[in-house]
């Protein structure tokens, strides 16, 4: 029972090296590894529309499925290409190539349609970023 035990920890500590490994595919990646049940599967970053923070946590929308990871949004910001995402909220990252229409909201704010139909608010000290990748 003891050497069952013992070989058990030693299982779940190597496949936590090899989550965190993969989790890691370089400073720019061209995929997100993001967990689905028990197992951790790959998606394209051109899939991704939008970012989501919620808490220390981040919730990835690709398609019509979405994934929370165990990232902070600016740790993922870090990583993903500005050219590519934008930081639009405290709270929200879009991929620019999966905005639909950008509508003004107030004196210094606009409201994003994103290609799935999603809303999303552009806060007013993000409003910046989102003006100079408009033009």
């Amino acid at each position: 029972a003891i050497r069952r035990a013992r070989r058990h920890r030693q299982t779940e500590a190597s496949q936590a090296g090899l989550v965190r490994a993969l989790r890691d595919l370089g400073p720019r990646p061209d995929r997100l590894l993001v967990p689905d049940g028990r197992r951790m599967v790959p998606i394209a970053l051109t899939d991704i529309l939008w970012i989501k923070a919620e808490g220390d946590f981040a919730r990835v929308h690709a398609g019509v499925r979405s994934y929370l990871v165990s990232r902070s949004l600016k740790d993922l910001e870090s990583r993903l290409d500005p050219d590519r995402f934008v930081r639009i909220h405290r709270s929200a990252i879009v991929q620019t190539s999966h905005i639909a229409e950008v509508r003004p909201e107030g004196s210094s704010r606009y409201r994003l349609t994103l290609d799935d139909g999603t809303t999303v608010i552009v806060s007013r000290t993000r409003a910046p970023d989102l003006k100079r990748w408009i033009l």
